[in-house]
């Protein structure tokens, strides 16, 4: 039987998963889990992808990622091959160390996004491993919480500017807190018998707007400057509002998106 084509296009919401093979463990140290992740900021720089979640677990790992361009096969590849490479090399053994093909979902709500993000950083606490998400480092949660730093590829201010007014580190850990015994009715969907009786709510998708202009011509003329002027900041917020990534605009004017987040978190939109 033919694979499943997996879908792609630019500006695409993944919640993307893998899991050891026969269920072994593929981090089993901490040098393992930091080259994983140095290896998930490089790839995901090298494609341009903006990484909003993640977690490592023993055997598994969760990372929930935007994409710019219909490229998530690719870099799936270099990320999962690479990391085979290493971890067999370093542990003198052959074969598979992932169990078969990724898993990639595509998310189209915002809500379902959130509250997938949410569900990644407390995969730990849910597993028993801890009981503070804070005290799983191997996870975005503390990036997004403001106790450590973050990945280059991490947009770690994403979740916290749309689960509070204010964007405030407080506010995103309350946020997160209030997940914990909850189930994730997105990424694990309650088992129901007999026929609904009613309706999910409707929400809106989260799908590249078709007819938004193209971002080089919101962008025409716009050159960085150090702490940016008044015309760069109604185009940044012209894109934004377009549906245009915080990564595709830097990558538009040549900086770091994390120039970008940081310069667009005084946007208001």
């Amino acid at each position: 039987m033919a694979r499943p084509i997996r879908l792609q296009y630019p500006g695409a919401y993944y919640h993307v998963t893998d899991r050891g093979d026969r269920k072994e463990a593929v981090f089993t140290s901490d040098a393992d889990r930091i080259s994983f992740l140095q290896l998930l900021n490089s790839t995901a720089l090298s494609c341009h992808w903006r990484v909003l979640a993640y977690c490592l677990m023993d055997n598994h790992y969760h990372l929930m990622l935007e994409t710019t361009a219909p490229n998530l096969a690719t870099g799936m590849a270099r990320l999962n091959g690479v990391y085979t490479q290493r971890f067999n090399r370093v542990y003198e053994r052959v074969g598979h160390v992932f169990q078969g093909r990724y898993r990639s979902q595509v998310v189209q709500t915002e809500g379902h996004l959130l509250e997938a993000c949410r569900y990644v950083v407390l995969n730990p606490v849910r597993a028993g491993l801890v009981n503070d998400p804070a005290d799983w480092k191997w996870s975005s949660y503390c990036a997004s919480a403001g106790l450590a730093g973050a990945l280059s590829c991490l947009d770690e201010a994403w979740v916290r500017e749309r689960v509070t007014q204010t964007g405030s580190f407080d506010g995103y850990i309350d946020w997160i807190r209030e997940g914990i015994g909850r189930p994730c009715g997105f990424l694990r969907p309650q088992r129901t018998s007999g026929i609904q009786t009613h309706q999910p709510p409707v929400e809106v998708p989260l799908m590249p707007d078709q007819t938004a202009p193209p971002l080089a011509d919101i962008l025409t003329g716009c050159v960085w400057t150090r702490g940016g002027d008044e015309i760069l900041r109604s185009r940044i917020r012209q894109a934004l509002d377009a549906g245009h990534s915080q990564r595709a605009i830097a990558k538009e004017l040549r900086v770091s998106h994390v120039v970008i987040s940081r310069f667009s978190s005084g946007v208001k939109r």
